[in-house]
């Protein structure tokens, strides 16, 4: 988007200019105001050529299918994403921050005015972020013809997808941290008609989760979108931290794998998999950067211990440490997609309150 952005209104350090009666006007807010030629500049002319080829072959990946032009498509696609962020830094040879905040600017407006367009046409908007809007709608026909009606309305290359139709959609809640709304972005799991399940922002995708908190989290959202069966969901989330508390999970499934993403001897903050990394190479264990480290964290006698003193290998003796996977593991994992359905998961498991769903 930030990038059709920059083409459609041509900002970039050599049409950036002082006001003039033909120049585009773009309001900073507490900025001020930006004011940008006709003239097409140098970043905005060679960036619409790099979209052009990214769309070139994303159309030959469509008919043709093939490693190669997915690669090209996707290279072409990352270049134009980089364009914002290139515009916005300070090193960058066509720096130019009036552009780099107009672009925001012009993608707040744009996304706004399109909420409003799709509201006016009756529909109910529960999702949207700096590029996209899910919401509501009667039939496939009518937002058809919405989209054609919105895409006519934008400026330049600028033009409004439509990603998919979804049967059934999970949308978990930012959570309020100061006064100012902060917490995840775009974090959210979908599934079409087809069945095909889409995840945005979970953890079901990160490595360092151990299998046991990606499975559990994984088939909790997929019990829900192909079910509609949170109820049944919040019964195997129960049966889960029963089995941890009373140590009937196998250690294999508790094995927390992160890599090493450069040498030991760079890391200053002493992370647990640095810990396990030190461990292994005592043991004469050969440890390389990109190499998979296993471990996981175990009880140890003093309660108040760091969590790098209860580091251990697979092979090393030692009970898991349950408060650690169920407080750090398994409830963060899950605990945002129940909060959706009004259910602390946190209570649930310390057994305090809430025991069912509240309806």
């Amino acid at each position: 988007m930030y990038s059709s952005i920059i083409v459609s209104y041509n900002l970039s350090l050599q049409s950036f200019e002082e006001k003039s009666k033909d120049s585009l006007e773009v309001d900073l807010g507490k900025e001020g105001k930006a004011y940008f030629s006709k003239e097409r500049g140098f970043f905005s002319e060679i960036l619409a050529e790099i979209i052009d080829k990214r769309k070139e072959y994303k159309k030959e990946y469509a008919k043709n299918p093939s490693n190669l032009l997915k690669a090209r498509s996707n290279a072409f696609k990352l270049i134009a994403n980089a364009s914002y962020g290139y515009l916005g830094f300070f090193g960058a040879r066509y720096y130019c921050r009036q552009a780099a905040a107009s672009a925001a600017a012009l993608a707040r407006k744009s996304i706004i005015e399109t909420i409003e367009k799709v509201k006016s046409a009756g529909h109910k908007i529960i999702y949207s972020d700096t590029d996209s809007i899910a919401f509501l709608y009667n039939n496939k026909e009518e937002t058809l013809e919405l989209l054609k009606e919105i895409n006519k309305s934008l400026t330049g290359i600028m033009e409004l997808d439509l990603e998919d139709f979804y049967t059934r959609g999970l949308f978990v809640s930012k959570r309020i941290i100061t006064k100012e709304e902060s917490g995840a972005k775009k974090k959210y799991a979908l599934i079409n008609e087809k069945g095909k399940i889409k995840i945005r922002g979970f953890e079901t995708v990160r490595r360092d989760w151990c299998d046991l908190a990606r499975k559990l989290q994984s088939d909790i959202l997929e019990l829900i979108l192909k079910e509609g069966n949170e109820k049944k969901a919040l019964e195997i989330a129960k049966d889960i931290i029963i089995k941890i508390k009373t140590r009937k999970i196998d250690k294999k499934d508790i094995l927390i794998k992160t890599q090493l993403k450069k040498p030991i001897s760079e890391y200053k903050s002493i992370t647990p998999h640095v810990i396990a990394a030190k461990k292994m190479l005592e043991q004469g264990i050969p440890v390389s950067q990109g190499v998979v480290i296993e471990y996981f964290i175990a009880e140890t006698r003093e309660k108040k211990s760091l969590v790098r003193e209860k580091v251990k290998l697979p092979d090393e003796k030692g009970e898991y440490n349950i408060e650690y996977y169920l407080n750090n593991q398994i409830l963060p994992a899950i605990g945002n997609i129940f909060d959706v359905f009004g259910v602390n998961i946190q209570d649930i498991s310390s057994g305090s309150s809430q025991k069912t769903l509240p309806f």
